[in-house]
């Protein structure tokens, strides 16, 4: 019998950079029965041009599009799809060769299972022979109360049913950030059971020193919070107590304000945080760092809220 069909989708961006190093680790896997779906949305560099070579395998589907975002390409790569098994590669990482043919068999073993994600290795790309290895609990099973407090599941290393995307209806297009975590939380609250596999099967890029993984932090957060607000709209009063709404909901916006601040958007960082406590009186460590933003300069607490943060992604990367 023919092992089952995976289908590799890729939405690309201006990805000219790594793309072929993707596109490679894609090609060559140990499991044989792949196809890789390769979206270009709407790039303006040579992203079209450094993947030409490959269209000419019988294996690759390609498409053309104006951008319309991850979400939309996504869902138009699983359109254009025929595999059983669905998984995801950004065009700036890569897999390790053994990647699909682990999750398969996971899947193809566990039919209680509607996805399976592993572990994955990160690095910075003007590192990348230096591996950091990501230091955070993973959880299997009903994991829809651990992903309501965070995004355990980087999409590149997860693995999914063909039915159990079209039944969550694919990724929301109106986010242009967080549409995985947001469909990680429908899947789950559908009552998808999700494998985890204890490997590191796949290598992420990360970029030292970036300002825009910062600067756009917010637009993340806002998207947590639409993606939590709907959920929790879709509750009863009894879930919602069971599930902690208003922590989540208030530990959410906070994190929104934060980042509203080192975006150094003060008006919103105010308004947000007034919104995260309004049924509670603000913590001390809240009315401090109202009254440091109000008393110094925004772009020196900004400065200080990086450093923190950054800290914090050492200690978890091992780095």
């Amino acid at each position: 019998m023919k092992p089952p069909l995976v289908s590799i989708l890729m939405s690309a961006y201006n990805a000219e950079r790594f793309i072929e190093k993707a596109v490679d680790s894609a090609l060559n896997q140990t499991y044989k029965n792949i196809e890789l779906v390769i979206v270009n949305d709407g790039s303006t560099d040579k992203t079209e041009e450094k993947i030409r070579r490959y269209r000419k395998d019988s294996r690759v589907v390609y498409h053309d599009q104006e951008n319309a975002g991850v979400s939309r390409a996504r869902n138009k790569a699983f359109e254009l799809s025929r595999g059983k098994y669905i998984t995801f590669l950004d065009p700036d990482d890569y897999y390790h060769p053994e990647k699909a043919e682990q999750e398969v068999r996971f899947l193809e073993s566990h039919p209680e299972c509607g996805a399976v994600y592993c572990h994955f290795i990160s690095f910075y790309e003007d590192e990348p022979e230096k591996f950091l290895h990501y230091r955070r609990a993973r959880f299997s099973g009903d994991i829809f109360a651990p992903l309501l407090r965070w995004n355990l599941i980087n999409p590149n290393v997860l693995m999914m049913r063909r039915e159990v995307f079209a039944a969550a209806g694919g990724f929301d297009p109106g986010f242009r950030d967080a549409e995985d975590w947001d469909l990680w939380l429908r899947m789950a609250r559908r009552g998808v059971r999700f494998g985890f596999i204890p490997e590191e099967l796949h290598y992420n890029r990360l970029r030292k020193g970036s300002h825009s993984r910062f600067e756009n932090q917010y637009r993340m957060k806002r998207s947590n919070v639409r993606s939590l607000e709907r959920i929790f709209s879709e509750m009863s009063d009894e879930e919602r107590r069971k599930y902690g709404a208003e922590q989540v909901m208030r530990n959410t916006r906070l994190k929104l304000a934060v980042a509203y601040l080192v975006a150094g958007r003060r008006e919103e960082f105010e308004g947000t945080l007034r919104q995260a406590w309004e049924k509670f009186p603000l913590s001390v460590l809240c009315r401090l760092l109202v009254s440091l933003v109000r008393i110094l300069p925004i772009s020196f607490v900004s400065a200080a809220i990086q450093s923190l943060w950054a800290s914090k992604q050492r200690r978890l990367l091992g780095g």
